[in-house]
């Protein structure tokens, strides 16, 4: 059974507690000083396919943190600094694709589903389709960065252990700083959303709150 863990009245609360379980003394620090000049904000598979409760794929804890990835999308827009939608549409032409052999389960372009939630999308985005859970993987997003000048990715959407932790684990990979968003993403399960928090915090980048933002 997959979980609500966040709501309106506990995600403050529950992403607080988040924050305190997976900070340490150095990630307490970053946290202090972020500043988001030269950065660029990854909204990751926010789709109907993930935000609809008529989806069979719907994310119990989603809505909550569609309005803090609003408020994080219009912070960057103020700063003039790029806000980049990903958008997940399954490649059957590729034999050996895995997410189709572990789901079995296909989002297809021309599904409504798939399209990015109203709530969230802006018209005239920059707005990338990618195939893997890795937003880097046969994209354009390596090259925008570079050419906005973004030394920093701030992620956010869903699902936090799959797109979310893998784009985020690419993008180190590549050297780019990593801030990963504790109520800005969500999971299935709490214990998958911590865990990746978790995993980022020992390895990869930093996790922030909506609240670290300035």
């Amino acid at each position: 059974m997959k979980q609500k863990y966040f709501g309106f009245n506990n995600i403050e609360k529950k992403s607080n507690e988040i924050a305190k379980e997976v900070s340490s003394k150095k990630i307490m620090e970053l946290r202090k000083n972020i500043n988001i000049k030269d950065s660029a904000l990854l909204i990751i598979d926010m789709q109907k396919y993930f935000t609809r409760p008529s989806s069979h794929a719907f994310v119990p804890s989603v809505k909550p943190v569609i309005d803090r990835v609003k408020k994080l999308r219009d912070i960057f827009i103020a700063a003039k600094r790029p806000v980049i939608f990903t958008r997940h549409i399954d490649d059957i032409k590729d034999k050996n694709n895995m997410l189709l052999k572990w789901w079995r389960d296909r989002i297809r372009k021309e599904d409504f589903l798939s399209e990015i939630d109203e709530k969230i999308y802006i018209e005239n985005s920059i707005t990338l389709e990618k195939t893997q859970y890795d937003a880097f993987y046969k994209t354009e997003l390596d090259k925008i960065l570079k050419k906005t000048k973004s030394k920093k990715i701030f992620i956010s959407g869903v699902v936090s252990n799959l797109c979310c932790e893998t784009t985020a684990r690419s993008g180190f990979v590549r050297g780019y700083e990593i801030y990963f968003g504790i109520d800005t993403t969500a999971a299935y399960y709490i214990k998958h959303h911590i865990s990746s928090v978790l995993n980022i915090s020992y390895g990869f980048g930093t996790p922030f709150l909506l609240k670290d933002i300035k």
